[in-house]
């Protein structure tokens, strides 16, 4: 089929986790990470002036010492309200010794 994809070992995408769903954007570097990525959902305008008016901006984290640039990376196996499936199906490979 077209439209399967066959996952990276230690990648997920079981059905109703951020893995499967049409706004996750995996992180393809072929080697790291490839179990995170980053979520695609786009939030209203007034939710996202509300977050930068508590003082999350991206400007603030690059100041944060503690800040390592992967904290809005999400794991495909995480779950939450807003999953819609993106209707593919996926092939997971795993290692066995």
């Amino acid at each position: 089929m077209s439209n399967e994809i066959t996952l990276p070992v230690g990648s997920s995408a079981e059905p109703n986790t951020c893995g499967s769903c049409k706004f996750f954007r995996r992180n393809n570097d072929g080697v790291n990470y490839r179990m995170n990525g980053t979520c695609g959902f786009v939030l209203p305008a007034k939710v996202v002036e509300q977050s930068a008016m508590r003082g999350i901006t991206d400007e603030v984290r690059k100041k944060d010492r503690d800040y390592t640039g992967t904290e809005d990376w999400i794991k495909d196996t995480d779950r939450c309200d807003l999953q819609r499936s993106d209707g593919k199906v996926y092939i997971v490979q795993r290692r066995v010794g």
